[in-house]
């Protein structure tokens, strides 16, 4: 059975909190979180902002999630379609011609669900996406709300709660405690800092056990309540980390490994020794030395000195 260390997990979740807040390593980036596209062609308060949410987060699943959301956002920018209340008026041949548009997968099944859901939200709740959780105090029940609409499971409806919460769209008193979206790509900076030990039977290709996720959530938010932590920010925090420069990744290696020391804010708290014993070339060696490591040579090691970070050779 796997395992999880409460210790480690409240001193990444602890430091990821800080980075964030700071704008450290990769939370600098612009668009490290693909949905703030949106926010250049909506404000956050607009009605079109809530349902350009509603419809792609819809079918955020079983696909790179950036991409998606940039292609969702170029055509925006494309002008492919006016704003997102034109989408209310779609029939199924226009859903088709979108969903083409925006690279949405199951294209027998989703032009019909999303249509179905638009019936849904016109008829019951005014076309408006607030309009479904506008009457419920329980950030987690207004969240559960969402489940009404087809596609729209735990998570995915936790995932738009999330970034309602973020761009104040709405708010709870008790929005700390949502129950948030755990995904691959968390349970991969979870792996990596040592907060799961996935055991033999848990190893990394079957992160997707049925027992696993649903403990990772409780545990995520357990930890988060105890120490007064926003699970919301742990969980989002989490989420480039692991889908852009996690040590899990296997392609491209060497960049990979170079990304995850120079830009993951929890570096402190992985093995990176067994990602760093490898060759690099001078270009690689001069990018380093441009970002402020002690590098000679053409190799590179990292080594943990009390509480700093240093490149060694």
């Amino acid at each position: 059975m796997f395992s999880m260390n409460e210790d480690r997990a409240e001193q990444v979740f602890k430091r990821l909190v800080e980075a964030y807040h700071k704008k450290e390593k990769i939370f600098s980036w612009a668009d490290v979180f693909p949905e703030e596209r949106f926010t250049r062609h909506y404000h956050p308060s607009s009605l079109e902002f809530r349902l350009i949410l509603f419809f792609t987060v819809n079918f955020d699943r079983n696909q790179q999630s950036s991409p998606y959301y940039r292609k969702v956002a170029e055509s925006i920018g494309k002008k492919k379609f006016r704003n997102p209340q034109e989408i209310l008026d779609y029939d199924i041949d226009k859903i088709k011609k979108l969903h083409k548009i925006w690279g949405i997968p199951f294209r027998e099944t989703a032009p019909k669900v999303m249509h179905r859901n638009i019936k849904l939200l016109r008829q019951e709740y005014n076309s408006d996406p607030l309009n479904v959780i506008k009457n419920e105090q329980d950030v987690n029940k207004a969240r559960k709300n969402f489940e009404v609409f087809e596609g729209y499971g735990p998570h995915l409806s936790a995932l738009l709660m999330t970034f309602y919460l973020k761009y104040r769209v709405v708010s709870f008193d008790n929005q700390k405690k949502l129950e948030v979206k755990i995904d691959t790509n968390k349970l991969r900076v979870m792996y990596d800092t040592g907060i799961i030990n996935p055991k033999e039977e848990y190893r990394w290709g079957f992160i997707h056990k049925d027992k696993i996720l649903p403990a990772v959530r409780t545990f995520l938010c357990d930890i988060c309540e105890e120490h007064d932590l926003d699970t919301n920010i742990v969980s989002e925090a989490m989420w480039p980390i692991g889908e852009r420069i996690s040590s899990q990744f296997k392609f491209r290696l060497g960049d990979r490994k170079l990304n995850y020391i120079m830009n993951s804010p929890v570096a402190e708290f992985s093995d990176i020794t067994r990602y760093l014993d490898l060759p690099y070339g001078k270009k690689t060696v001069a990018k380093l030395k441009k970002r402020g490591f002690d590098v000679k040579g053409s190799y590179c090691y990292f080594q943990k000195l009390d509480s700093d970070q240093k490149l060694l050779i």
